[in-house]
């Protein structure tokens, strides 16, 4: 487990798909998805849009490592690939927003870092 690299976020809309997606070879088969379906789930709200949103907000300087959505708690854990990462980007999210609530597809998210601990125990 990589140290302070977990960050939960709660309040995803409830259609989220309960997926896992880990690195680039994640993102390339789902972009191909997009240009054959013409980009038209381009507002579902599915793991790789929640990455891509992400990667957007923290200017890819972030890395993404897995995102797992649990979506009928409305919940996702997301593993950046590098330690002591995950408070740091959950303050860049809430600096991209500036004085509003983090928001993702209308819904007001809320983050927390999780200490290995955390993840043990739940």
């Amino acid at each position: 487990m990589i140290r302070g690299a977990l960050l939960e976020i709660v309040g995803l809309p409830e259609a989220t798909k309960n997926d896992a997606v880990e690195g680039e070879d994640a993102t390339t088969e789902e972009s191909k998805e997009s240009s054959v379906n013409g980009g038209k789930d381009s507002e579902v709200p599915t793991v790789m849009n929640l990455k891509q949103w992400l990667n957007e907000k923290l200017d890819s300087s972030i890395p993404v490592g897995w995102i797992d959505v649990e979506p009928s708690e409305g919940k996702a854990i997301i593993r950046f690939k590098q330690p002591d990462t995950a408070e740091k980007a959950w303050a860049k999210l809430k600096e991209a927003f500036g004085d509003s609530p983090v928001t993702y597809l209308n819904s007001e998210l809320s983050g927390r870092v999780m200490s290995n601990l955390n993840k043990e125990n739940s």
